[in-house]
């Protein structure tokens, strides 16, 4: 597994820095345990997971995972063996295998 993490309003790399409070951050607002994807740049969708307590809104980026089930699934989808390194890698291509999409939003 690979993560960024985003240090909230101080993090001018956050979608929350200086506060900002918009529909579209709100969600990183929330106690920390939601998951969440949203469209980047209207190409590709990024799985997030909030991990800040209410109102201080931290998260951390899922850029890359390493399935446990699904393997035959995501070389389907990947078009490649498992075995490289690179089928689930990168920001972009955890989604992609989870096929996950805009505004999803799940509670641990």
């Amino acid at each position: 597994m690979e993560t960024e993490a985003y240090f909230g309003v101080h993090d001018k790399a956050s979608h929350a820095y200086g506060n900002r409070r918009t529909g579209r951050t709100e969600v990183l607002y929330n106690e920390g345990g939601i998951s969440y994807v949203y469209l980047c740049y209207g190409i590709h969708y990024l799985f997030n997971i909030v991990t800040g307590v209410k109102d201080d809104p931290h998260a951390v980026l899922v850029r890359g995972i390493e399935p446990l089930i699904g393997k035959e699934i995501m070389e389907v989808r990947r078009k490649m063996p498992f075995t490289k390194a690179a089928i689930s890698a990168g920001p972009v291509l955890p989604q992609k295998r989870l096929e996950s999409t805009d505004r999803l939003i799940i509670k641990t």
